[in-house]
């Protein structure tokens, strides 16, 4: 005869687990749907012109292979250059911007012939224009712009507290950090970056 104590048991002891595992279940599908919601709010601030806010994108790495995004291909072209290896990729940015300079030059003298109006557009493929605009009978305009694609990938690495030693056996026994490397990667052959500082605030 069954004992109806030790099958009272395995009953609850079934439920128990199908309870824990529906539990979990339900915990990351609320994950998922809260990543898929932040993500949805980061590409909308990122079509929005207007604002000066950026909404981080949160994506794991697989999801950053995976995705068919212009910007997340560049980025895994860019750490393959770099030599940084995926599973030490902390997070990237990316900036596109353009420099427009207009300059009026009105000349005391008349120093154009009657009637001209030349306009003409010099300019290499991408990254850099110039307009120039002669009026009769004393005016130059002259507009520069510049395009720049600026990257930001952070990443990290490991690397000894203390000078590392010159025998390799040594150094496999000092003590090590963890340092988080900021690399900035500019397309744009016209701009130089001069200065940069990254701090990240700790708790």
């Amino acid at each position: 005869m069954i004992n109806i104590n030790k099958l009272i048991l395995v009953y609850s002891l079934i439920i128990s687990i199908l309870a824990i595992v529906f539990y979990l279940s339900y915990k990351t599908q609320l994950s998922n749907a809260s990543l898929a919601n932040i993500n949805l709010k980061a590409f909308n601030s990122e079509l929005d012109s207007s604002k000066q806010k950026n909404i981080i994108h949160e994506l794991t790495l697989s999801q950053l292979q995976y995705y068919n995004d212009s910007l997340n291909t560049k980025v895994l072209e860019i750490t393959k250059e770099l030599h940084i290896k995926n599973s030490k990729l902390k997070s990237y940015g990316y900036i596109q911007s353009k420099i427009v300079i207009k300059d009026t030059i009105a000349f005391k003298d008349t120093i154009f012939v009657p009637n001209l109006n030349l306009d003409t557009l010099l300019k290499d493929s991408i990254w850099y224009s110039l307009s120039i605009k002669c009026k009769y009978p004393d005016t130059l305009l002259v507009t520069p712009k510049f395009k720049s694609k600026c990257w930001v990938v952070l990443s990290t690495r490991k690397e000894t507290v203390e000078p590392p030693k010159k025998f390799f056996l040594l150094r496999w026994f000092q003590k090590k950090h963890t340092m988080v490397e900021a690399n900035i990667f500019e397309e744009s052959p016209y701009i130089i970056t001069e200065k940069s500082r990254f701090v990240e605030i700790i708790k």
